[in-house]
């Protein structure tokens, strides 16, 4: 389905970052291209009244309040405006409202064709006005002509001074005001595409550099580390994929070691397998008889099962480890009691002593029944006389204790002891304990071993 974002994401991330910054920074510039020239009009229309009202108001304070007539005499000067900031002042008293009063205004403002009607509707104004002092504007032709009128009373004497200005020095200074806005606009609008360029360069190239080197690692070639000296996210995400290409490099050279390992193994059996076969096939009895030779023969083959069967198993768990797990409720207690039955025969001589909890918890049953097997399969070959198993419970887990009173473990296997392809002195295939780790710790659990006065102790933690 076509989607309207699809443009950008078939885009490198440079582009979408400068493109970004590029369509904010533009529109930004329209918007105050638009905006500014009405805030500027408006603030420049106020400071013209300012101009007014201020020189309106020293008039009013030098000349009106001494009783001086006050209006304006050079038409000349005003029809040339030789100074667009000037501003003319006619002081109209309410007895002396006639045509003559008018012809003063007229002759004030006559060069801008203002017609008699005008003249009158600014007499009104000030004779009707009821505050002190108001702003006006009248557009005349091409031109705005702004004044004040403010009403005056002085030793019996009243009337109103009109105050006005024309709007070209307003005019003037917005427009020097914008071309000079223009064209800083332009060069910021430049210079930030610039820096927004530089500022997406600096953001991708350490993703492009990752880039590469996620690359090499997907071709394995892993030897080079990946250094970021950064605390940002880019150095966060950097950082993860060290992570991840350390742990590829242990899985792969675990992976390495398991596959030779497991060549060795299974290579043993087959070969005595197959040379044994060949003898019997030759009529040679390498055991001296047909049956010993024969016995050889079906042992290495359980040792191979064996060994296949516990690589399978595995490998089973590795994949059940990435699913979700159908957990039922399962009593250890019945568990342990099932297969020391099943194993107390393979070894007559050992005395067991049993302290069992009636304890149920959550978890599946196949596998804690593999748990107690390896566990009890590697206590058997180490005991001398006796295996004790006991089961106890607190508030916060059950803990499995399972002893045996042979010989104690070297403080450097310790570690060890849960590793595949791990062996004692007389252990068999080195992955029976692996297997039990890895079923216990998929149960949240904890395992480990600890050497006691008479023996060693296998400990199984598992949270309630």
């Amino acid at each position: 389905m076509y989607s309207k974002y699809s443009f950008m994401k078939n885009k490198s991330l440079f582009f979408q970052i400068g493109i970004v910054f590029a369509g904010i920074i533009i529109g930004l510039s329209v918007l105050l291209a638009f905006l500014f020239p009405i805030i500027l009009r408006e603030f420049f229309t106020n400071e013209v009244y300012s101009t007014i009202e201020g020189s309106q108001y020293n008039i009013i304070n030098r000349r009106v309040s001494k009783n001086l007539e006050m209006e304006y005499e050079s038409e000349q000067g005003n029809d040339v405006e030789l100074d667009i900031r000037s501003v003319t002042h006619i002081q109209i008293p309410n007895e002396g409202i006639s045509d003559a009063s008018k012809l003063k205004i007229t002759k004030a403002i006559n060069s801008s064709e203002v017609d008699l009607g005008f003249v009158k509707e600014i007499i009104r104004q000030g004779e009707s006005q009821n505050k002190l002092s108001k702003r006006y504007v009248k557009r005349i032709g091409n031109k705005n002509i702004f004044y004040v009128i403010t009403k005056y009373k002085n030793n019996n004497k009243s009337g109103f001074l009109l105050s006005y200005m024309w709007d070209t020095y307003r005019n003037n200074l917005l427009k020097t005001l914008l071309q000079k806005l223009l064209i800083i606009t332009f060069m910021a609008v430049g210079i930030s595409l610039c820096i927004a360029l530089t500022l997406a360069k600096y953001i991708t190239s350490p993703i492009i550099r990752l880039e590469k080197n996620v690359k090499k690692i997907a071709r394995k070639q892993w030897d080079e580390p990946i250094i970021f000296d950064r605390q940002d996210e880019i150095g966060s995400l950097a950082g993860s994929i060290e992570h991840m290409r350390k742990e590829l490099i242990k899985r792969d050279d675990s992976q390495q070691w398991m596959l030779q390992n497991i060549s060795h193994e299974l290579k043993t059996p087959v070969m005595v397998i197959r040379s044994y076969s060949e003898a019997v096939g030759d009529g040679i009895f390498p055991k001296g008889d047909l049956k010993s030779s024969m016995k050889i023969i079906s042992d290495e083959a359980e040792r191979l099962e064996k060994r296949i069967k516990d690589l399978l198993y595995l490998s089973k768990l590795e994949y059940l480890s990435k699913h979700v797990a159908t957990y039922g409720s399962i009593n250890i207690k019945k568990i342990i009691e099932d297969v020391v039955d099943k194993l107390k025969f393979t070894n007559e001589n050992l005395n067991w002593e049993l302290k069992l909890l009636n304890i149920n918890f959550k978890g599946i049953k196949d596998q804690w029944t593999v748990v107690i097997e390896n566990i009890l399969d590697n206590q058997i070959r180490y005991a001398r006389k006796e295996i004790k198993i006991f089961i106890h419970q607190n508030d916060r887990y059950t803990s499995i204790c399972i002893h045996n009173d042979g010989e104690k473990i070297p403080r450097d296997d310790f570690e060890k002891i849960f590793n595949k392809f791990e062996k004692g002195k007389t252990g068999k295939f080195g992955l029976g304990m692996a297997i039990a780790k890895y079923i216990v710790e998929y149960h949240k659990g904890e395992i480990y071993a600890i050497n006691e006065n008479n023996g060693v102790s296998f400990y199984i933690k598992i949270p309630i």
